[in-house]
Order: C-alpha cells, then structure tokens, then sequence
C-alpha cells in the first residue's frame, strides 16, 4: 500500500472513483450487450443506420435508430398478442372439447384452467340491464306504466342520497363515512 498523502493512495482508497468507475462499466456493458441483441433479432435490420452516420451525422443516425426500434417494438407487440389470441382460443376450444364429450369434471383446487362464456362470467344484471346503474328497456318500460313501480324508484333514489346532518354553526352538511384505517378497518 502507498503512503497516505500520495496520489496513488487516494486512488486506490477512494470509494466514489471506485463507484463510479463499477457503475460505468457495468452500465456500458449493458448499453453494448442491449444494442447488440437488438441488432442480432429485429427483423427490421435492414432499415438500421450504417455506423458511418453517427459520426457525421449523429442526431440523424438517433432518430432513425429510435424509428427503427419503435416499429420493433410495436411489431413484437403484435406477435405476442396474437400468441395470446390464439392461447385463449385453444383453451375455449379445449373447454368446448370437454363439454362435448362429457368431461366437464373439475379438475385441480381451483376448477381448472378453462375459458369461461360471457354468459357464465357476467351476473344477472350485467346480462339484464346492460352496464350496471344503467335501467334496461323492459324495466324503464315498467316503471312508466306502473305508478307503484314509481314510489319504489323514487323511495330507491332517496335512499341513495346522502345522510344530511346540521353542525354547530346550524349549516346543513352531508353525513361522511369513517375513514378507514389502512383501508381495512
């Protein structure tokens, strides 16, 4: 080891070179390791800038590199979604294979990993009414021709409004919720 006060102790002793110096060439690395796996697998390798640009023109051989890579980006986008389409569509067709030949049996903790229809997944009043809070046609029509059916929507809505109290200073305020603890309590 060097004398303290020496250059060459203040290198090898100080930390933040040290730190630096690790994280730069970690970081260039990882730089050249990602260019290089871009390059070697974009089907887009013909469009690529030639290296010659970025020194004579560098902004241009940037842009270029970056248009390159977003059509790389949306095409892999693209492939993996239609991985996915047709993954869910072999389960539904699977699920339909099970049901045609009677072996609609639950399988594992859970059920099994089969498609379900929008039948089976939506409740009764997604498939009634349309979007929840919505009033479907066959119940708006109901409520106009029965005045019964009137007072009950009209006590519903007043019950949906809020709770309405008068504090000290004799101004009337809507009645708030506990706030929670954590969300849980």
């Amino acid at each position: 080891m060097p004398p303290e006060g020496t250059f060459m102790h203040w290198f090898l002793t100080h930390r933040t070179l040290h730190m630096w110096i690790t994280v730069s060439i970690l970081s260039t690395l990882i730089l050249t390791i990602w260019t290089q796996d871009f390059v070697n697998t974009t089907p887009f390798r013909d469009l690529l800038p030639p290296n010659s640009l970025a020194l004579s023109h560098p902004i241009q051989f940037v842009r270029q590199y970056i248009h390159v890579y977003q059509l790389h980006s949306e095409n892999l986008s693209r492939e993996v979604s239609e991985r996915r389409r047709q993954k869910v569509e072999d389960v539904q067709k699977r699920a339909q294979f099970r049901k045609a030949h009677g072996l609609e049996e639950p399988e594992g903790v859970f059920g099994g990993w089969t498609a379900k229809s929008d039948e089976e997944v939506l409740g009764g009043g997604m498939r009634e009414g349309g979007m929840p809070g919505e009033v479907s046609s066959v119940r708006a029509a109901a409520v106009d021709q029965s005045p019964i059916a009137r007072d009950v929507m009209a006590a519903e809505a007043a019950e949906k409004q809020p709770e309405i109290y008068v504090d000290f200073e004799g101004k009337e305020r809507p009645v708030q919720e506990a706030k929670k603890w954590y969300g849980i309590w």
